[in-house]
């Protein structure tokens, strides 16, 4: 997680291995908090999105792209090719 405002950048790791990668450990973490979070298209940000409807999420072109240029190469599909470029 990245805050630029105060030039801070969290990274989160949790030992639990029943929910390591699951969505407690940053549902924790961001409590209350009100704004915008910008993530991958990992599903535990999905569930974040419906626990937490204060909150805004939005996705990283970068992923997003990375999507695209995946089915390109796959498929070599002409939608694909023009968001590529």
């Amino acid at each position: 997680m990245v805050n630029k405002l105060e030039n801070v950048t969290y990274f989160f790791y949790d030992n639990e291995e029943d929910d390591s990668c699951g969505s407690r450990p940053i549902e924790t973490f961001l409590g209350s908090f009100l704004g915008s979070i910008q993530s991958d298209g990992y599903v535990v940000y999905k569930h974040l999105a419906e626990v937490t409807p204060h909150c805004e999420f939005i996705l990283c072109w970068a992923h997003v792209r990375n999507k695209f240029a995946m089915t390109f190469e796959a498929n070599k599909d002409a939608d694909a090719e023009w968001f590529v470029q």
